[in-house]
């Protein structure tokens, strides 16, 4: 049997360092050779992919995280498959919401609540939401944010 780890604190038969750069032949080809294969902590969709459709066994099994990739996957997740979750709405941007609020609907939900941006990892990107004035604020620093 012949592992290959691409994680950094996992030795294995053979072990690659991927880093930021992306598959090279011959890292394929050794994905191609693998029985077992060990996947990092950021690993990337081109690298899951590759391993994926692979004939090795592959762990972690990142499938449901590319599946349903960031806040707004985890939220469609939560609900296909009705596990319990907080009310949540998806806005594709800041003036999405702003448009929304400008027409004078309500919230979806009362405060307090957290106003969470996608496509970010480990708590980053959280604003917790006491009240409008404080809204206003990081829909302010959110748009800066689309702009840059």
């Amino acid at each position: 049997m012949t592992i290959l780890s691409f994680h950094p604190c996992f030795g294995a038969d053979k072990q690659i360092i991927l880093g930021p750069r992306p598959l090279s032949l011959e890292d394929r080809l050794h994905i191609g050779q693998a029985d077992a294969i060990l996947l990092p902590q950021g690993c990337s969709a081109e690298l899951y992919l590759a391993c994926a459709h692979s004939r090795a066994a592959v762990f972690p099994e990142y499938g449901v995280r590319f599946k349903y990739p960031g806040k707004t996957g985890q939220a469609k997740l939560f609900q296909e498959f009705s596990i319990p979750h907080p009310e949540t709405r998806c806005w594709r941007s800041t003036a999405e919401l702003t448009v929304f609020l400008k027409k004078g609907n309500p919230l979806p939900h009362g405060f307090p609540f957290f106003l969470k941006i996608d496509g970010l990892h480990e708590g980053e990107g959280v604003f917790f939401i006491e009240e409008e004035a404080n809204l206003r604020d990081v829909l302010g620093q959110l748009r800066e944010r689309e702009a840059s």
